[in-house]
């Protein structure tokens, strides 16, 4: 199990770091000019994507990890809000340990736009009873990482799960520009 465990980091990591080492591109259409094949990315966002990719590192490091109602730490368990300051403050950014106070900071998302090291909410009626980070949200499916009182520390692809989807309250940004998350490196 924990060689399994090894083997889904790594594999998580290369693919985050593949999916960063290159480029994004662009074609400009113009009858007088060269198109340009290339398209520079803003410091600023590379920072972002840093501070993602080393957030979800932290989180997934704990997957398997037993589930603790107001655990915070690898060694009590965690709870979902626990997990999520945990992995944060792993990576340079403070956060409560509250999925409440988590959903009052950031920047609101659509749930298409939804990027991984993005927050996700759940609940019933407008009340927050769960947070998780989104792993990925590409072609449709959608990942993230949270501590479950069933299963503890897991990934799950919940585009299909009737559970989650009728759980679904919003999605926050909490790393982007123009978010307010105390960053104590």
């Amino acid at each position: 199990m924990n060689r399994l465990k090894q083997l889904f980091t790594l594999f998580l990591l290369l693919t985050i770091v593949a999916s960063c080492s290159t480029p994004k591109r662009s074609i400009t259409h113009r009858s007088n000019k060269k198109a340009s094949t290339r398209k520079r990315i803003p410091k600023k966002d590379i920072a972002d994507l840093r501070l993602r990719d080393e957030v979800l590192i932290h989180a997934i490091q704990h997957v398997g990890r037993n589930y603790k109602y107001g655990g915070k730490s690898p060694r009590s368990g965690f709870d979902c809000s626990g997990l999520v300051s945990f992995s944060f403050g792993k990576a340079g950014l403070d956060m409560s340990g509250a999925s409440h106070h988590q959903a009052e900071i950031g920047k609101w998302k659509s749930r298409s736009d939804l990027e991984p090291g993005d927050l996700i909410f759940f609940g019933k009626n407008k009340k927050i009873s769960h947070v998780a980070i989104v792993v990925s949200n590409e072609n449709g499916r959608l990942e993230i990482i949270h501590s479950t009182s069933s299963r503890g520390v897991v990934v799950d692809e919940i585009s299909q799960s009737r559970y989650w989807n009728s759980r679904y309250l919003f999605g926050k940004d909490v790393i982007g520009n123009n978010t307010n998350v105390y960053t104590s490196r």
